[in-house]
């Protein structure tokens, strides 16, 4: 059983293409000839030895032999995809081989088959004898992948629909669409409106065809409609080598929503969708003999099928490490296909190869292409949506948290006992013993444990050579264990200094709050003591006036009344003012949460752009002293330069007087060899007397002769 941590670490290195190979069974014209392939495994396949070629063997995920059933190819290529597609991942399954391999039987079946499917159901109200029941199972066992994967994945759908209540609702679509001569065609159009269309590219969809016709499904037997109508409008053409051959690649892809409540108000949305592609096959211009329009449509299928050949190559060198640009656009093919090579999908390919020896080299093509796309890694995830409140969504946050903090610690747990059974040393009677002082730590428990076998092992030159293997190992493991502690301490100190940075950061915050509390309880003592001061006038008795006529003091009494109802209205209203403002800063004295946060990150983004400040401050000097080395480097290889030059000089000068004096000798040592060859017998003499004793004798005999 895998781990979670296990299960997270394989979910993360990816998926890796799925390569099943099937081998076409000979034809009735072809029985009685020899096979250059065989089955070994279900897995393994040996391809015969050749002229030049020595016997070899190919390992792949499922390998189908001769006698393999569309059951069973289904089985192993298309049930595990359709389960993934309902679930919300995206796949893609093509075929893949030379014309007349049986790719098209692999995904479709044959032609009677297929429409048998889409009329099933009107001519089973129509007529029910056994006779045609047995003639319409006949047909259905013939059933491609297409078909099969259709039923299978409606009929997931109607389990999953009954399973959840009603819950989860599902919507079908789907599109049927040809490349013919690097021209897209849309097969569920009309003729005249679906051709000629473009590829798009879109951030949220992907690469996707602008203009395609979508058709609705809510049915098996309505997919199947779709499918056999497509069909009959797709390119074929005769060959040498296959009288209906498929002179397009044909693309049928459906396209699954499902929709579900997960808690009350929360909806999950999921969007998939499922590529089943049958390519056409690769051809040679001798073995199909195709001229005119036919050996044009072959040009276009190749060079196709080698674009979509070298995206696979440049996808393996990136897997193996290596930078690589993939040039998903130099076909229309391939470029549909970008997200199900080396993108988000789960990608399954079927290789077709034909037994035949005069196919061998195209079996052993297909076979290496195979080989290669197998080693391709893609990357798919559930395309999966969350709808709802803020609050719910939330909550569903928090849920998600606790099954990381619970996996994590699982994960913790599983690390602890692998620790645990790496630290267990074998006693002195050869079992295995846990270490027992549990107090310590890992590194002092090991070392412990491996000074306790040493020191109870009894003294004897076979019994230390028997423990050096052991205290080998053993030291190999405390070197790994320190190395960790110290990684593990060195990532504790920079987190450590981070924590203190933050530390730092918030009490300057915490300062500056308390600063602004202290001017806030000033601000609110001073308006208490001024609303006390204005509650004392209102509260303080009027004077009364005493006039001897009331009639004669009445209008001048009626002024100095007037006054102190103003006084005393605007001293209500300032005391309401203070009253509001006092109550505004009361309010704001507590603290707010997202406040001190946005000041914290506000002070972090200011500590940061002075690192940054300083650090741009120092790059002129860095360079400068960079460059200064440079330039000191470049003056010592010119002086060893120039040294180098004049010591190649001076030893050309060598070489120029020793070619010199050979050259003032080379006279003297050829009179040497007149005279030795004149008298061989006469004593040899110097250079010098021999040339003088040459140079005095020819006069002489010159003279004489004369």
């Amino acid at each position: 059983m895998l781990t979670a941590v296990e299960k997270a670490k394989q979910e993360d290195a990816g998926d890796s293409v799925r390569v099943c190979l099937r081998i076409r069974p000979f034809s009735k014209q072809e029985l009685g000839a020899r096979s250059c392939v065989h089955a070994t495994t279900s897995t393994s396949i040996t391809l015969a030895a050749a002229a030049d070629n020595p016997s070899r063997q190919f390992n792949f995920d499922h390998v189908a032999d001769e006698n393999s059933t569309q059951e069973s190819v289904f089985v192993a290529v298309g049930k595990q995809i359709a389960e993934a597609a309902v679930g919300g991942y995206n796949g893609t399954i093509f075929a893949y081989g030379q014309t007349g391999s049986g790719k098209t039987y692999t995904m479709q079946g044959p032609p009677a088959a297929l429409m048998s499917s889409s009329t099933s159901r009107a001519v089973d109200e129509l007529s029910s004898s056994g006779r045609h029941q047995q003639q319409q199972h006949g047909q259905q066992q013939q059933h491609g992948l297409i078909p099969r994967v259709l039923e299978y994945l409606f009929w997931t759908i109607g389990r999953q629909t009954r399973n959840s209540g009603g819950r989860v609702t599902f919507m079908c679509r789907c599109s049927y669409l040809e490349i013919y001569n690097e021209t897209i065609a849309d097969l569920l159009a009309a003729p005249l409106d679906g051709h000629n269309l473009q590829l798009r590219e879109d951030i949220s969809r992907g690469v996707y065809v602008d203009g395609l016709h979508h058709e609705p499904l809510a049915a098996a037997a309505d997919a199947f409609a779709v499918l056999e109508c497509g069909a009959r409008r797709r390119t074929v053409g005769a060959t040498a080598m296959n009288a209906e051959s498929s002179r397009s690649h044909s693309v049928f892809t459906i396209y699954i929503e499902s929709k579900g409540e997960i808690n009350d108000g929360l909806t999950s949305i999921r969007r998939s969708q499922l590529n089943l592609i049958d390519l056409a096959g690769s051809e040679r211009q001798s073995g199909t003999n195709a001229a005119g329009v036919r050996l044009k449509e072959a040009g276009n299928i190749n060079k196709s099928l080698s674009a979509l050949g070298n995206v696979i190559r440049a996808l393996v060198d990136i897997t193996h490490g290596h930078a690589r640009h993939v040039h998903y656009r130099d076909s229309k093919l391939t470029f549909l296909l970008k997200d199900s090579l080396g993108g988000n999908s789960k990608t399954t390919i079927v290789a077709t190869i034909s037994p035949l020896r005069d196919s061998y080299a195209e079996t052993l093509s297909t076979l290496k292409f195979a080989q290669r796309a197998k080693l391709v890694v893609n990357h798919s995830v559930v395309n999966q949506d969350l709808s709802g409140s803020v609050l719910q969504l939330q909550l569903e946050i928090k849920r998600l948290n606790d099954q990381l903090r619970s996996a994590r610690a699982a994960g913790a747990v599983h690390q602890q006992q692998q620790q645990q059974l790496m630290l267990s040393t074998p006693s002195a009677a050869g079992m295995a013993t846990p270490v027992r002082n549990s107090s310590r730590s890992g590194l002092d428990a090991a070392r412990f444990s491996a000074a306790a076998v040493l020191l109870s092992s009894p003294s004897g030159p076979s019994r230390h050579a028997a423990i050096a293997p052991f205290a080998c190992r053993r030291l190999d493991e405390l070197e790994q264990m320190l190395a960790q502690q110290m990684t593990a301490c060195s990532e504790l100190t920079g987190v450590n200094g981070e924590l203190a940075g933050k530390c730092d950061s918030l009490q300057r915050v915490c300062a500056a709050q308390q600063q602004t509390l202290q001017s806030n309880k000033l601000v609110i003592k001073l308006r208490d003591a001024r609303i006390a001061d204005l509650s004392a006038k209102l509260r303080r008795p009027t004077a009364t006036h005493t006039t001897a006529a009331a009639d004669a003091t009445a209008a001048a009494a009626a002024a100095p009344a007037a006054e102190p109802t103003a006084t005393a209205t605007d001293a209500e209203r300032r005391i309401e003012q203070l009253t509001a403002e006092l109550e505004c800063i009361s309010a704001n004295k507590a603290v707010d949460a997202d406040k001190l946060q946005l000041a914290h990150q506000n002070q972090e983004l200011r500590d940061r752009v002075r690192r940054l400040e300083a650090e741009q401050q120092r790059l002129p000097e860095q360079l400068e002293a960079q460059l200064r080395q440079h330039i000191a480097c470049l003056e010592r290889n010119f002086v060893a330069a120039v040294e180098e030059r004049k010591a190649t000089a001076s030893e050309l000068d060598r070489l120029r007087h020793e070619l010199v004096d050979a050259r003032r000798e080379l006279p003297l040592a050829a009179a040497q060899a007149v005279l030795l060859a004149s008298s061989p017998a006469r004593p040899l003499q110097s250079p010098r007397r021999l040339l003088l004793a040459s140079l005095t004798v020819t006069p002489r005999r010159q003279v004489r002769r004369r």
